[in-house]
């Protein structure tokens, strides 16, 4: 009689690994340098949830964007050289139908894996934190009217503008919008919560809701940035906007923030 080794039996039962989610191609080459020896515009379109669902297209993407846009991350949350901004990819992949959002960063973050060789890991670091607070002045956030009482959203050229430029939205629409080098956010149903995710995002910074306001708000804010403030411009700061407009303040502090170390990753693609 034959004898098995153990090993064997061993191994043919153990399960088979799950396959991990790909794209059913891909394509990344480097992008494009114009006659003047620059980089054309972002461009992204396609995936989950849009128009096109089935296509991923990403134009004059940086590695560092490739990567926080594969794993769905600000700016503030990545470490990584600054040497990764100065190259450039163009991204076409098509979808398989069903993806869902979690698969689809999934197949980003493989394919940088297999095409750059990027390795990451998660570690905890110490950074500013903002807290968004209820100033002393109190709230001046006007509660949301009910689901089903919006008005539909208007064609762009039939909205009306301020005296500042901005558009002036009907009640139950959202929209960033600049002008000159000023900001305007108007929210509608704006939960506080995701409101701060929205000033992290100009802040480069953390933002936690500690208002304890749960409702859902309705309001307009405008600043200057202040990487855009003339010296003899009277124009609101964010922080100033906060205070004056909405009746919340930002209070500084320092915590431990979830980031994203890049450890390894190639300049130069393998072959598609």
């Amino acid at each position: 009689m034959r004898l098995i080794p153990a090993a064997m039996i061993v191994l043919s039962a153990l399960p088979a690994l799950p396959a991990q989610p790909a794209f059913e191609a891909a394509s990344m080459r480097p992008s494009a340098v114009l006659p003047n020896g620059l980089y054309g515009n972002y461009r992204k379109a396609g995936g989950p949830g849009t128009s096109d669902p089935g296509r991923m297209i990403l134009e004059n993407f940086d590695i560092r964007s490739l990567i926080l846009n594969a794993y769905d991350l600000p700016l503030y949350r990545l470490i990584a050289p600054e040497s990764l901004f100065n190259v450039r990819f163009d991204v076409t992949a098509i979808i398989p139908a069903g993806t869902t959002k979690e698969q689809f960063l999934l197949m980003q973050q493989n394919l940088l894996a297999t095409r750059l060789g990027l390795v990451v890991h998660r570690e905890k670091k110490e950074m500013p934190v903002y807290e968004l607070v209820i100033a002393k002045v109190g709230s001046k956030l006007k509660v949301a009217p009910p689901p089903g009482e919006t008005a539909e959203f208007p064609r762009s050229f039939d909205l009306k503008q301020d005296k500042e430029g901005f558009p002036v939205l009907p009640a139950g629409q959202t929209m960033y919008a600049s002008t000159g080098n000023r900001i305007s956010l108007q929210g509608v149903g704006e939960t506080m919560e995701h409101f701060a995710s929205t000033l992290a995002g100009q802040l480069s910074a953390p933002v936690i809701d500690t208002t304890g306001l749960t409702g859902k708000y309705d309001f307009t804010m405008k600043w200057i940035p202040g990487n855009l403030r003339p010296d003899d411009d009277p124009g609101l700061s964010l922080e100033a906007a906060l205070a004056q407009q909405l009746g919340l303040s930002l209070r500084k502090t320092r915590g431990q923030v979830d980031v994203l170390v890049v450890d390894h990753v190639e300049k130069t693609p393998t072959e598609n």
